[in-house]
């Protein structure tokens, strides 16, 4: 993992788990675009999948009757313990228990409650439909955003169609070669 990304990742982690504990889901989806636009950037599977896991806590913490639930403090516990343990993975750079922890937080938040376990499903899914549209946003084309997030182009174009995103964004007016002097700066490649 490139130490730029790692850096980012580092700070997503630490600021959800502040927001976890505030229960702050703003401030959660915030991380979560965060990471996101940094995915777009460095087009890789380990800030897709955090924002992916931010943006579901951000989820399950708006939904006030989960937090009312007997199985919330064990479920707070959890994701503490997970979220520190990436974290800790993460620093000593192993990606791969960083990984496991991930899927570990996503599993914790399908099981927050068994008859919630299909809303915690659309909730992921529609993160990822969510964060494929924000990396078309950054310039990236359907078929790659969809294949970062792993989705079907189709879900993710069906998407950005009720959005009207295709229209607004900025990028389909600037030229080919606007855009390849834009990507260059953002990679410093610029003479």
């Amino acid at each position: 993992m490139e130490a730029d990304l790692k850096e980012v990742i580092i700070e997503a982690l630490n600021d959800a788990r502040d927001a976890f504990v505030k229960l702050d889901s703003n401030k959660l989806k915030s991380i979560s675009d965060y990471t996101i636009h940094y995915a777009g950037i460095f087009q890789d599977s380990y800030s897709i999948n955090l924002a992916i896991v931010i943006y579901s806590l951000a989820k399950v913490v708006e939904a006030r009757k989960l937090r009312e639930t007997e199985k919330w403090p064990q479920f707070k516990e959890f994701v503490m313990r997970d979220l520190n343990e990436a974290l800790v993975a993460l620093i000593k750079n192993d990606e791969k228990d960083f990984v496991f922890n991930l899927k570990d937080l996503l599993k914790d938040i399908s099981d927050i409650d068994r008859n919630l376990s299909e809303y915690v499903r659309d909730v992921i899914e529609t993160a990822k439909i969510k964060k494929g549209s924000a990396i078309y946003r950054h310039g990236l084309s359907v078929g790659m955003a969809a294949k970062l997030m792993g989705i079907s182009p189709w879900e993710l174009m069906e998407y950005i169609g009720h959005t009207r995103l295709a229209d607004e964004l900025p990028s389909t007016e600037k030229t080919p070669k606007e855009r390849l002097y834009e990507a260059r700066r953002i990679f410093n490649l610029t003479k």
